[in-house]
């Protein structure tokens, strides 16, 4: 059967001479792999950039029962990305986002909001000028709440010191707590648009993440940290 939906490209492999099998979130039929034929010839071609992770594509494929691999007819732009792909520091967290996501979700069926969240986040951060690592962490921390382990707020008035026990996943007022975990909380109480105002160290932003990664890992089976953290970590030290 034809079908068509919109989606976006989370990686892409080669696939013999000239093909790519490319993993795509649909927003109609969740996570799926299509191979490409005949995308990778020696004459240049704008097609091969339409496959590049984080683009947004309208495709048209076969979908057959219990097949792996389905086989894509057409694949046009359905929403153009100005600089999310081509600019460093703005790749720098896309990928790495990019790879979370892939890690961390493990289901293929349909999922709404969740496709609807990875799209705006890459909507987000490629119309900001500024400011994109706090949208890089505000998608850490609210990706877990779509995957149902969000950490659990118990913590009182603002600016009073808190603790993050990631083995509760509670965030509670306490002494011992520090900066990252504030963090991580006033992340977790703002919106995608809130989340610019927020104004934290360099140590706290390194922290958080790796309380955040260390968060993933004991509830996403057989977590891995992006590859791509390491990129990262160069670009925003």
């Amino acid at each position: 059967m034809i079908r068509k939906s919109e989606g976006i490209v989370l990686k892409t492999r080669k696939f013999r001479e000239t093909s790519l099998i490319a993993t795509i979130l649909l927003r109609t039929a969740g996570r799926r792999d299509f191979i490409v034929k005949g995308i990778r010839t020696s004459k240049p071609s704008g097609k091969l950039a339409i496959f590049q992770p984080m683009s947004i594509v309208d495709v048209v494929y076969y979908d057959k029962p219990n097949r792996d691999l389905l086989l894509l007819t057409e694949a046009h732009p359905a929403v153009i990305l100005k600089t999310a792909q081509s600019h460093p520091g703005k790749l720098a967290l896309a990928i790495p986002a990019l790879e979370l996501y892939d890690i961390s979700v493990k289901e293929e069926e349909i999922n709404i909001p969740l496709y609807e969240f990875l799209r705006n986040f890459l909507l987000t951060l490629d119309s900001s000028d500024d400011k994109w690592i706090h949208h890089f962490l505000h998608f850490a921390v609210h990706l877990t709440t779509l995957l149902g382990f969000q950490p659990h707020d118990d913590a009182g008035r603002e600016g009073k010191p808190v603790y993050f026990d990631l083995n509760s996943g509670t965030i509670y007022d306490s002494a011992k707590g520090n900066d990252s975990h504030r963090l991580i909380l006033d992340l977790l109480r703002c919106d995608s648009a809130e989340c610019r105002n927020l104004i934290f160290t360099n140590e706290a932003k390194k922290a958080a993440i790796l309380h955040l990664l260390d968060y993933y890992r004991l509830h996403v089976e057989a977590f891995r940290a992006p590859g791509s953290i390491a990129v990262f970590g160069e670009v925003f030290a």
